[in-house]
């Protein structure tokens, strides 16, 4: 009798082992990283990924690295564009996912090679190949391989501050001042991380009674216009715009209308990035203004709180409706029509998850308690469908905004790591007294400090826009770069040309 006891525990223990090696093969055997559809070559840095991750997966990490140094948390996306790194041969991306309670998966990666052309084959031409020019904006033809992926334009050939934009097949340019015989310069980057550098030559002769670009220029009228590199005048809509850029009016040129009419009228000043936030007055959206005239949408109150502190709303200026057409405005939409994948609040939280989590996609703030659907679900793991997830009486959003848990009475002490980040164009400042700036692509820069206003001052920006957010980020700053003066085209008005940020 004993001996069949035993051997039914024995089996039973055996099915239970099995039980578990099995389960957790399906659940490892269900979740996947897969590199630009499978395929085993790409001749581009720039692959697609497509993630299949645990059920209740919040958020994901992704790294070059095997250890995933340096990677940072972010909201879990079903396919995203990632940059393998540079270099010829086999590459693999590692991922980890984590769920609403904190249990964190196992390494899931795939690997792909890469394989760019040999030669890196480059040329451009200035006009078409013209020896002369009347015009400093010009116009740039550019060819090149495939495996070509990035490159710097320069008037001189040291290329000092200026980093890699995607490579296109035209830009226009701006020639540097002065008569003579111009050179232009164009640094490519392949995907194996080769540079090549080239040039061309124009003679430019400037016009009798000529005005540089970048002035500003007022005539009998009221309006203060800058004169941009594409020779049209940009006017201030108001004076809360000027002030973004200009602490006073010693700058200002004064000419005569005649001369004001030689000029076309282009597009209104947009506000200086990291300066004022901005809302349009048949809308409550609240924007900060990064450089190209780009606004990203402050998702709630709760967010603007812990970047700006508890004094936000007194950042805001109104503009009228008009003036909309001169932002581009970041979009969190994830509607993929390709992979069927479908957002129609555009709230960054596709209809798959929203069913899940039982969340309307036609309501960004399905709960209406002041914290979208989108912060509940990937960066606070509360509960999207109740206003109060600690049922304490206060709202999550509220809790948030005014440096409260939403899950608890206690106060809130850091940023929940891998969430919010500073807008680009944006300055801010450490405990310690540091100053920072957010640079395009979110490289971080050390700006100085509240005793050393040396960086800000030199490019013209006031104290006042330097933000002290109330609770302590988890950021890196030991590799943040060394902001210049007068380098990095903070201080002038900036313009996308396609995906490269140029000069207005």
């Amino acid at each position: 009798m004993q001996k069949i006891q035993d051997r039914q525990i024995l089996v039973f223990g055996i099915f239970l082992l099995a039980s578990f090696f099995i389960g957790n093969y399906v659940l490892a055997d269900s979740a996947y990283v897969n590199i630009n559809n499978r395929e085993s070559v790409t001749r581009i840095r720039a692959v697609t990924i497509d993630f299949s991750a645990p059920e209740g997966t919040r958020q994901m990490l992704i790294s070059n690295d095997s250890g995933l140094y340096g990677a940072e948390w972010e909201p879990y996306q079903e396919s995203k564009t990632w940059y393998l790194e540079y270099g010829v041969g086999t590459h693999t991306v590692y991922v980890k996912f984590k769920d609403k309670a904190g249990s964190i998966s196992q390494i899931y990666k795939d690997t792909i090679q890469l394989s760019p052309a040999k030669e890196m084959g480059v040329e451009f031409e200035i006009n078409d190949g013209a020896k002369e020019t009347i015009s400093r904006k010009v116009t740039l033809t550019i060819k090149y391989t495939p495996g070509v992926e990035g490159m710097i334009i320069s008037n001189n050939e040291k290329f000092t501050g200026l980093s890699f934009s995607d490579v296109s097949e035209s830009a226009v340019w701006a020639l540097s001042e002065g008569s003579g015989q111009k050179k232009v310069y164009i640094q490519f980057k392949d995907s194996a991380g080769h540079v090549k550098t080239i040039s061309d030559t124009i003679k430019y002769s400037e016009p009798a009674n000529y005005i540089n670009d970048g002035v500003l220029l007022k005539g009998q009228g009221s309006t203060i216009y800058y004169l941009g590199e594409d020779y049209k005048l940009h006017p201030f809509s108001s004076s809360l715009v000027f002030h973004s850029w200009y602490s006073n009016f010693s700058k200002v040129q004064y000419v005569g209308n005649a001369k004001l009419r030689e000029y076309e009228i282009g597009s209104t000043m947009c506000v200086r990035p990291g300066t004022w936030l901005l809302k349009f007055n048949d809308a409550p959206t609240v924007y900060a203004v990064e450089p190209g005239c780009k606004l990203r949408p402050i998702l709630s109150e709760a967010q603007a709180y812990l970047l700006y502190g508890s004094a936000w709303s007194k950042k805001i200026i109104e503009l009228d409706t008009i003036e909309r057409s001169m932002y581009q405005v970041r979009s969190y939409d994830v509607t993929n029509k390709d992979k069927k994948i479908v957002d129609r609040d555009r709230d960054g939280v596709n209809e798959a998850i929203e069913k899940l989590q039982g969340t309307s996609d036609r309501n960004s703030d399905s709960d209406n308690d002041g914290l979208s659907d989108y912060e509940e679900i990937f960066y606070w793991f509360s509960d999207p469908t109740n206003t109060d997830t600690d049922g304490d009486g206060y709202k999550d959003g509220a809790e948030i905004a005014t440096g409260f848990s939403p899950f608890s009475s206690g106060k809130l002490k850091e940023v929940p790591e891998g969430t919010y980040r500073y807008p680009y164009g944006s300055f801010f400042s450490t405990s310690n007294g540091n100053y920072y700036y957010v640079g395009v692509g979110g490289i971080i820069y050390s700006a100085g400090s509240a005793t050393n206003l040396t960086v800000l001052n030199g490019n013209s920006l006031s104290k006042m826009f330097v933000n002290k957010p109330p609770l302590r980020f988890n950021l890196n700053f030991s590799n943040a770069q060394t902001l210049d003066i007068n380098v990095n085209n903070i201080e002038v008005p900036m313009i996308y040309a396609g995906n490269r940020l140029q000069r207005l």
